[in-house]
């Protein structure tokens, strides 16, 4: 439908569109309405080969420069009418704005469609109830600085927890890495052959997905730790001792050598069996029978 005010034209359109989702079509500060049906409709009117010469020219003339489409469309909604667009005439395309608003229109049904598909996809991912998983993994790893896995400001944390998000698709996936606790209570996978109270516990947690993936985030894991573990380099408390021992400064070590218990004992008359046992004593070796 069309009204007249002083030679120029009103035009107003139905849509098919919720009035709950006009704000989905109009965009912040209009910028979807502006691509997806304004500058969306001058692109096809530039394109046009209408068989009108006047209409050619005014196309050519629009082409060139030498006339600015400015139009405002605005959406509006009646509750006997429903969403309804509403634009005025192009004074400067003259007789070509019949051919200019029958784009319009096709442009704005194109709009709301979009809208309404984006909303009914939108329904169905909602509907879906997503539940949390919490998956844990202990991992013994010498000398490990948890630092390693997270990086500068989390940036290697973050990518891995990214990478889970994108190849999982799920959501708010969080990760904690810590030391392994004794009396924590909870459940974990071990990773390895081996475990020791120095062990580093990975919580992994995230909405969506299914138990399941508990085979897939451990095989991530483990290429995660792959990639970032480098065992730090320690000395150890015996191999500065032996370090002391070889430069001559550490204490001398007690010859333990069987000659040397030969030698201590050779005085005395103990038997073959008690003098086994005083070898064994002196060697800290545990008895056996």
């Amino acid at each position: 439908m069309a009204s007249s005010s002083s030679a120029s034209y009103t035009h107003n359109f139905k849509i098919d569109l919720d009035k709950s989702l006009i704000p989905l079509l109009i965009g912040r500060g209009g910028k979807n309405l502006f691509i997806k049906v304004i500058k969306a409709s001058i692109d096809e009117f530039k394109e046009l080969d209408d068989g009108n010469k006047d209409i050619k020219e005014i196309i050519a003339s629009v082409k060139e420069g030498k006339i600015e489409i400015k139009q405002n469309i605005k959406i509006k909604y009646n509750d006997a009418i429903g969403t309804y667009g509403s634009w005025n005439d192009v004074e400067s395309l003259g007789n070509a704005n019949i051919t200019f608003h029958e784009i319009v229109k096709h442009k704005l049904v194109e709009a709301a469609k979009s809208v309404n598909d984006y909303n009914s996809t939108k329904k169905e991912k909602s509907s879906v109830k997503k539940y949390r998983q919490n998956f844990n993994f202990r991992m013994h790893l010498e000398n490990c600085s948890i630092g390693q896995f997270i990086g500068n400001g989390g940036e290697i944390i973050n990518d891995f927890k990214k990478k889970i998000s994108e190849e999982l698709d799920v959501e708010k996936v969080f990760i904690k890495i810590d030391k392994y606790d004794s009396k924590n209570d909870f459940q974990y996978r071990v990773i390895g052959s081996q475990i020791t109270a120095e062990d580093i516990v990975f919580g992994v947690t995230f909405f969506g997905g299914d138990r399941s993936d508990i085979h897939k985030v451990e095989k991530m894991l483990i290429n995660f730790v792959n990639e970032n573990y480098e065992e730090l380099e320690y000395e150890s408390d015996n191999e500065k001792e032996e370090d002391e021992d070889e430069d001559g400064d550490g204490d001398e070590e007690e010859d333990l050598s069987i000659d040397s218990v030969d030698k201590d004992d050779s005085e005395t008359d103990f038997t073959p069996e008690e003098l086994e046992t005083i070898k064994r004593v002196k060697r800290h070796q545990p008895w056996t029978k």
